[in-house]
């Protein structure tokens, strides 16, 4: 699966992309759940059953901190968590490896990616995202994690963030993808 996504997208600021399955209507349901009907708690059971096939993966990255792609305050008010959050907690739980949240943040409410093109997804997420702190980066690999990648805009601009704040490598990591 990961290669096949590499092939896909442009990755500049990305090292590695690992995906746990394919985006398909199943699964599209399960995300909509977790996103949409306030049931945080699937986010976190799927991800933590999901992360039997990245584990191999995750464990020869030596991840140091791992960051959930950030929502705008007022979507986290809307929804009542990220579940994004959810999901980097399951696919890390019973490691070492800490989940930081509050650290990289959304600073600009963007517009729903779901009916833009590629490049207008670059442009709607470009400048929305901000490190509060830099210190705790400095030669750290890090996992972003995020529940689907289809163009990979949004966790491309949340790595470019992290880089300028000196973190050595960035390891995208999502629930799913589409493999075309």
């Amino acid at each position: 699966m990961r290669t096949s996504i590499l092939r896909r997208l442009d990755f500049a600021n990305i090292n590695e992309i690992l995906v746990a399955a394919q985006f398909d209507e199943r699964l599209q349901a399960v995300i909509h759940y977790f996103k949409y009907r306030r049931m945080n708690n699937l986010a976190f059971r799927i991800a933590n059953y999901l992360k039997t096939y990245l584990q191999g993966y995750l464990a020869s990255q030596n991840i140091d901190l791992v960051f959930p792609v950030p929502l705008h305050p007022a979507r986290v008010k809307e929804r009542g968590y990220n579940q994004s959050a959810y999901i980097a907690r399951g696919l890390f739980d019973g490691s070492n490896t800490p989940v930081v949240c509050g650290i990289l943040i959304r600073v600009r409410q963007t517009e729903s990616q779901t009916r833009l093109n590629r490049e207008e997804r670059r442009l709607n997420v470009s400048g929305a995202f901000q490190l509060l702190q830099t210190e705790i980066l400095a030669g750290k690999t890090i996992a972003l994690v995020d529940d689907v990648i289809t163009t990979g805009a949004t966790m491309n601009e949340c790595a470019r963030v992290l880089k300028e704040g000196n973190a050595k490598r960035i390891v995208g990591v999502a629930l799913s993808s589409p493999l075309d």
